[in-house]
């Protein structure tokens, strides 16, 4: 993984932490909630991608 990727899949994680509120359960979360822990994964998987060459 290089920097730039490890970078992006810590954000994604603290955005997840944000978003959730600390509550546990895609069912107990709003709308926005959703959106915002959504975008929290995706950019963990983009960090995640960003390591593998090719």
């Amino acid at each position: 993984m290089t920097l730039w990727g490890l970078w992006v899949f810590l954000s994604g994680g603290v955005v997840l932490m944000v978003g959730s509120r600390g509550e546990r359960g895609w069912a107990n979360w709003s709308r926005g909630q959703r959106a915002v822990c959504s975008a929290g994964l995706v950019l963990m998987l983009v960090g995640l991608a960003s390591g593998y060459p090719g």
